[in-house]
């Protein structure tokens, strides 16, 4: 996916190069709200968005919304 993830400015970014999962209630695509998903990214670069279903370790949870453009 070549898209790109905006979080909040005071937002941690660990890694430029390591993979993350960040949830959060809101994940935003194109201005469209997909409700409650976790988006997988490498770095700046989302690579994967699915739907919570569960706990996943290692899981960042954000309390913003997630907007994806």
């Amino acid at each position: 996916m070549d898209v790109l993830a905006v979080f909040p400015d005071n937002s941690l970014i660990l890694d430029e190069m390591s993979i993350r999962r960040i949830a959060s209630n809101h994940v935003v695509v194109h201005g469209m709200d997909l409700g409650r998903r976790v988006v997988e990214m490498d770095g700046q670069e989302v690579k994967a968005i699915y739907s919570f279903e569960e706990e996943l370790p290692f899981t960042e949870w954000m309390m913003e919304p997630i907007v994806i453009k």
